[in-house]
């Protein structure tokens, strides 16, 4: 298998609490880009930014290989089936907020 998909994760952003996220990575086709990136949605809502950050994130699971869509709605409808499935995944792995790996301070 490439490794270019959609994944599952759990991701900390500095000392704060362990969130639900889900991430790409691969070449965004969709924009045929020519270098590989690793985009992380977050699944919460933050009152502002988090630039200068220590972001941390673990990959727990697999939705699917990254694809080209018709459409810009197409690729944010499947954004937005991703989130859904990803979050859902997530709540098997609850546990997994208690790893040192995130609750050790950065």
């Amino acid at each position: 298998k490439q490794w270019y998909q959609r994944r599952v994760r759990g991701a900390c952003v500095g000392n704060g609490p362990v969130l639900k996220a889900v991430t790409s990575v691969g070449w965004n086709p969709q924009y045929n880009n020519d270098h590989k990136s690793v985009e992380v949605h977050i699944i919460h809502e933050f009152g502002g930014d988090f630039y200068g950050e220590t972001l941390r994130f673990m990959f727990l699971g697999y939705i699917r290989d990254e694809v080209s869509f018709d459409s810009l709605e197409a690729l944010i409808d499947r954004i937005n089936a991703d989130v859904s499935e990803g979050s859902a995944a997530l709540d098997h792995h609850l546990d997994l907020r208690e790893d040192p790996f995130f609750t050790n301070p950065v």
